[in-house]
């Protein structure tokens, strides 16, 4: 865009959300990388990059209509550089082959929560590393492995000289190893690990070729690690498993895929069809309600897509006993308690939802699920399992509620 003859330039039709950036030109930066974690056929992976822009600005509804800035263009490019040398440690290839560790920042900008760049800072063969930063700005600085923080985190000011050497130490911690058994023969492995001192939350992605799946994480503390499985590289849903490891007593956690047993799920209701497309969640229960505490617990759990009622693509579901429910069918809560037996080949996993009918005018504002065949629902499930009238209630209308669940009607 250009100025007019008074030097202001304007623009119009901005969007009422997101955010727009002011950049002194669109020269393009090359970077050369290996992709980590690794991708059967791309050996070598290469992101072109923007500069930094000059002025960003966010936009949303709250916003002005009217949006004023002062931007300063100076003759020459001002740049700084940032420069260090990694830890020979860093430089070599991981326990699994992985690729020496790379360099990733972000800039704090008042008010904004620090932005991780995508494209990496690859050091030199001799562990050497620079870039190119703006002064005065402040920048974070860090080393990553596979997606993993494997460094501490550097908080770098820039003024009006390079800075550098910037030291990043290999992180602090104790050595968990993952270990994840009957992975599935195809697909992908997600890996993601609730590093409290990470500056953006980040989860990994790896090619699942069946066995026994591991991998070495350095942890600082009690930390949160979830493990699933996808089919399709980026696709919603599938099964996920969560634990929180102490590293502290726990050396070594396992997990189990079941991959030999993916399979298709059918649901059937009793009264009419189910939305299409629909999610369906399940939720793993501890005991069987007679003889253990029948309760749900969120922290092992799954979802799927379905269409007229059936998944889009199996799914390694573990035997055992699971609450299971559909997300957004405006006529009820539907949802059940299934015991899910060992697979079977070619017989896909069939769910009845046994649902009650009951008068609108009986159930008023709604309804809340608080168990179903003797399982507890736990408090933060129940915020899901719920039933809310938008309006007036339509007395001849007929609500669906779990056939022998027990519900708490929602106050006036």
């Amino acid at each position: 865009m250009r100025t007019g003859n008074d030097g202001i330039a304007r623009l119009r039709g901005l969007p009422k959300e997101g955010r727009i950036e002011f950049r002194r030109d669109g020269e393009m930066h090359q970077v050369d990388f290996e992709p980590s974690p690794k991708q059967r056929g791309l050996e070598h992976g290469i992101m072109l990059t923007l500069g930094d822009p000059l002025l960003s600005i966010v936009l949303d509804e709250a916003g002005p209509d009217l949006v004023r800035a002062t931007l300063r263009i100076d003759v020459e490019r001002p740049t700084r550089r940032l420069f260090g040398t990694v830890p020979a440690e860093f430089r070599a290839r991981g326990t699994y082959d992985e690729a020496a560790v790379q360099l990733f920042w972000a800039k704090l900008v008042a008010g904004e929560s620090p932005q991780r760049r995508d494209a990496p800072i690859v050091p030199a063969a001799d562990g050497s590393w620079s870039f190119d930063v703006t002064p005065d700005t402040t920048y974070l600085l860090w080393g990553e492995r596979e997606r993993f923080r494997c460094s501490s985190v550097a908080r770098i000011e820039v003024r009006g000289e390079d800075v550098g050497p910037v030291a990043l130490e290999p992180r602090r911690g104790v050595e968990v190893v993952v270990r994840v058994h009957r992975c599935p023969a195809d697909g992908w492995i997600d890996l993601s690990v609730d590093d409290p001192g990470a500056v953006t939350k980040l989860g990994s992605v790896f090619e699942s070729h069946g066995g026994t799946f591991e991998r070495r994480l350095v942890l600082e503390g009690a930390t949160t690690i979830g493990v699933g499985w996808r089919r399709t590289r980026g696709a919603e849903g599938g099964d996920e498993q969560r634990r929180v490891v102490d590293p502290a007593t726990t050396p070594q956690v396992e997990f189990d895929l079941a991959g030999e047993g993916a399979r298709d799920v059918v649901v059937e209701v009793d009264h009419g069809a189910l939305p299409s497309p629909a999610l369906l969640a399940f939720v793993g229960v501890d005991g069987d309600g007679v003889h253990g505490d029948g309760t749900a617990r969120a922290e092992k759990r799954a979802t799927m897509t379905l269409i007229d009622g059936r998944s889009t693509e199996p799914m390694a579901l573990a035997p055992g006993r699971w609450l299971w429910f559909v997300l957004g069918d405006a006529r009820g809560v539907i949802a059940g308690v299934a015991d899910v037996p060992p697979p079977t080949v070619g017989v896909p996993i069939t769910l009845r939802a046994r649902l009650d009918e009951r008068a609108a005018v009986e159930i008023g504002r709604g309804f809340t699920v608080e168990s179903i065949a003797g399982v507890e629902i736990p408090a933060e499930l129940r915020k899901v399992l719920q039933w809310v009238a938008l309006g007036k209630p339509v007395s001849d209308a007929a609500i669906l509620v779990p056939t022998g669940a027990r519900i708490a009607l929602r106050e006036e």
